[in-house]
């Protein structure tokens, strides 16, 4: 709750990811971030030299797991003191013969379990934003999430931004809608709201960077893009080229899973009052027109409902490309991140020739060798 730092863990072989979005090939407006170390063993030996846990005390066992009880401690996975991926341990503690497994989740992992509403709760109770960016309101729904009997979290925000001058964005978080309203969920929803970055329709980029506080504290930084900008802003566009130390060859695939030439959105109401909206784009030549239909009963205005359909217009096949890169590199893990921009020169690429492609993280994966992989957003192949 206050980032406080307990100390050392073992250090073991692990797995990672951190994403601004899922690290899917998916939709490419779609920005909820979210991160993750594997199921890690640590070995009672490292713990107890660490002063984790003494063992030789009777009842080490139970002092263990509450040392390292999910959802109140948890672990920053550092690369050159830069903590990259943070958050509480989640799941079940497993004692196995010569370790303990734990996992460790993103903030998030608590963000899913506080309800968007006045404290003062009733069926009537409501929560109501508007003349903000998309980006404040999200940032308001954390606050409102944190403004709780234990709720304080070490989260600092970006500063308020209101609306766009021609947006004119509003949510209303009712009381007798609790069920929908974990806050984890809001987020999501503010983020993938689809449409016009000019408009002020797309929804912003959300991530929680790990950060240091001071030499005792850990704490998150709450990014959000903005109405103008959807995407979280950097000082510096990051640069790799194939072939160059430290930089591997660019892969590819391929999907034709999210063509949709039509989308059909349904939102709130019952029968012939159901709100519902029909969008499209255009169809390229010998392409067969292809729909679908997504739906959200919290959809409550023709606009929004409008705003999730476009998000999920796509014209043709969509392409994900991948890098693996060394977190020691020219570029050092830690000045990247998720959501940012990125240009990538391929030489003789199978699927891209020689050309320099203007790409976007959405995801980050690594282990504890120091190389990692990274997943571009989408692109349309042409």
């Amino acid at each position: 709750m206050d980032g406080l730092r307990l100390g050392d863990l073992p250090v073991v072989p692990l797995t990672w990811s951190r994403s601004v979005r899922d690290g899917k090939m998916d939709a490419p407006h779609e920005g909820d971030s979210a991160q993750a170390v594997s199921s890690i063993t640590l070995p009672y030996d490292g713990l107890h030299s660490l002063g984790v846990v003494d063992m030789t005390k009777a009842g080490w066992r139970r002092e263990l797991a509450h040392n390292l009880m999910p959802l109140m401690t948890g672990a920053a996975l550092c690369w050159d003191g830069v903590p990259v991926v943070m958050g509480p341990f989640t799941g079940t503690p497993t004692f196995g013969d010569d370790g303990l497994g734990v996992t460790v989740g993103g903030v998030t992992a608590i963000l899913a379990r506080r309800a968007v509403v006045p404290e003062a709760f009733s069926a009537r109770a409501t929560l109501s934003y508007r003349g903000l960016s998309l980006g404040t309101i999200a940032k308001r729904v954390v606050q409102q999430a944190l403004a709780k009997p234990n709720g304080g979290l070490p989260i600092s925000f970006d500063p308020d931004e209101t609306a766009a001058d021609n947006a004119d964005h509003q949510r209303t978080y009712n009381g007798y809608n609790v069920a929908n309203l974990m806050c984890a969920d809001v987020l999501s929803k503010i983020a993938n709201v689809g449409g016009d970055s000019v408009a002020g329709t797309y929804g912003p980029d959300i991530d929680f960077r790990p950060e240091v506080v001071d030499s005792q504290h850990y704490g998150w930084h709450m990014h959000t893009g903005t109405d103008r900008d959807p995407y979280i802003g950097q000082s510096v566009v990051h640069d790799w080229e194939e072939g160059s130390e430290g930089t591997g060859r660019v892969q590819s695939k391929f999907t034709a899973d999210y063509i949709a030439h039509r989308v059909y959105g349904v939102g709130d109401g019952q029968d012939e009052g159901t709100r519902v909206t029909r969008v499209g784009t255009s169809i390229p030549q010998f392409m067969p027109l292809l729909e679908t239909v997504i739906s959200d009963s919290q959809w409550t205005s023709d606009d929004l409902v409008r705003a999730h359909a476009r998000s999920a217009l796509c014209a043709t096949a969509l392409e994900g490309p991948t890098l693996t890169v060394r977190a020691d590199g020219a570029e050092p893990l830690g000045t990247f991140w998720p959501g940012d921009q990125a240009k990538v020169t391929t030489h003789d690429s199978a699927d891209f020739g020689t050309r320099t492609l203007d790409l976007r993280i959405q995801q980050m994966e690594g282990d504890e060798t120091g190389n990692v992989k990274l997943t571009f957003d989408p692109i349309p192949m042409m």
